[in-house]
């Protein structure tokens, strides 16, 4: 049963030890992914105390692989939950399927001498998944060992194409988040929700939650927690964003 809660509460000698390994490329990925799950579920003084669903889309990951670690730390200790079997993650499967018109645009980007390298190595990740009928459909592990990127890489670079299309997987931002001065009508509206009420059953207004609100409330098509943050600097709000009722660091709806 999941209905025990198992609190991470790390020292700062074990806090060190796992951004040892979440940072060394040659440890084994399984250690890599329970260290960062770990430390994002820390909730000492230097952790970010995020809850399981937030850990679970952001590495790609279950809830119940979170808590099954969780439970593994509280009961054996960090040394045997990093190297035991805890349990296999599970992720959801993006496919990718180019249209005729994405491929074009993905041979020229990488013909380009204008691009940078990332965007073009990200082209020629989504060259070498594509599924469609002129896709290479090359396995995962065919393209983390050809690329030399991490599967959390890669299943990030599927989801984020499955869920808001070609631009944004290369890294193109939208065009109204190159100028502050696009939201205007809407910088009022951010600086008072900031320091309302929360919607029912918030404890705290975060980025993440204004921006969602702005949209699904039809005050403007699209806006980023990036922009939100910009703008309550631009106010001299930002400081409100550490303390209750606006969190960067906890809360990434």
């Amino acid at each position: 049963m999941r209905n025990k809660l198992h609190i991470v509460t790390l020292t700062p000698e074990e806090r060190r030890l796992l951004k040892k390994i979440s940072r060394t490329a040659k440890a084994d990925p399984r250690k890599r992914l329970r260290a960062r799950i770990l430390l994002k579920a820390d909730t000492s003084p230097e952790g970010k105390a995020w809850l399981d669903r937030w850990i679970a889309e952001d590495l790609g990951v279950s809830t119940a692989h979170v808590w099954k670690l969780r439970k593994s730390l509280a009961e054996n200790g960090l040394e045997t939950t990093l190297n035991r079997k805890v349990g296999r993650p599970h992720r959801k499967v993006y496919n990718i399927i180019l249209t005729a018109s994405e491929r074009t645009r993905l041979h020229a980007l990488i013909e380009s001498k204008g691009e940078p390298a990332d965007k073009k190595c990200r082209a020629q990740l989504l060259l070498r998944a594509d599924i469609g009928p002129k896709g290479d459909a090359w396995s995962d592990q065919q393209i983390t060992a050809t690329y030399n990127v991490s599967n959390t890489t890669l299943w990030r670079l599927r989801r984020l194409f499955a869920r808001q299309g070609l631009e944004a997987a290369l890294g193109s931002p939208p065009p109204q988040q190159q100028s502050l001065k696009f939201f205007a009508n809407v910088e009022p509206v951010i600086i008072h929700l900031a320091s309302s009420k929360p919607p029912p059953g918030r404890t705290h207004w975060t980025l993440r939650l204004l921006a969602n609100h702005l949209v699904a409330t039809g005050r403007i098509a699209a806006i980023s927690h990036e922009t939100v943050r910009q703008i309550l600097k631009k106010h001299h709000c930002e400081s409100s964003i550490g303390r209750s009722r606006v969190s960067r660091n906890r809360m990434p709806n």
